[in-house]
């Protein structure tokens, strides 16, 4: 039986948007360990990752927190989500790790440090330090990272 072409399902052609993860592409890793595109049991970047195996490495830590929500449920509008909340004795460190391709343009720029100034203000008195942004380019591998993490959260 031949089924009309205005009731055959239609097959929509998806093409990938994502851009590549160059970090994960051709890492530059000193650690004999592969990354695995996942922290605390979910799904991370490669740059999410290494900063993450950078943090539970500094002594001093009492908490790391991944991709908690700030001022809105979570997939609501206005969330604001950090990618690290860490919490060292006396002090809360919030650390937003940049790709450089999602954060490059003068907009996402500005539409971050909007969005850093409101997540600062809210967090005002409560002992968190303002928002860290890392740059892909500043943690280009492990060890890079770890250096760099040591020094935000000493």
């Amino acid at each position: 039986m031949r089924i009309p072409t205005a009731l055959k399902p239609y097959k929509m052609q998806v093409t990938s948007s994502k851009k590549p993860d160059a970090a994960r592409m051709a890492p530059n890793e000193t650690s004999a360990e592969p990354l695995t595109g996942m922290v605390m049991g979910q799904s991370a970047s490669a740059l999410e990752e290494r900063a993450y195996r950078s943090i539970v490495k500094i002594p001093g830590v009492l908490a790391i927190e991944f991709q908690p929500s700030f001022l809105a449920g979570r997939g609501m509008p206005g969330e604001y989500r950090l990618d690290f909340q860490v919490t060292m004795p006396g002090y809360i460190q919030p650390i937003q790790i940049d790709g450089e391709w999602i954060h490059k343009s003068a907009e996402a720029r500005e539409e971050d440090e909007v969005k850093d100034i409101q997540f600062d203000n809210e967090m005002m008195g409560t002992g968190a330090l303002p928002v860290r942004r890392v740059n892909e380019l500043e943690i280009p591998d492990q060890a890079r990272s770890d250096q760099l993490l040591r020094e935000i959260l000493r």
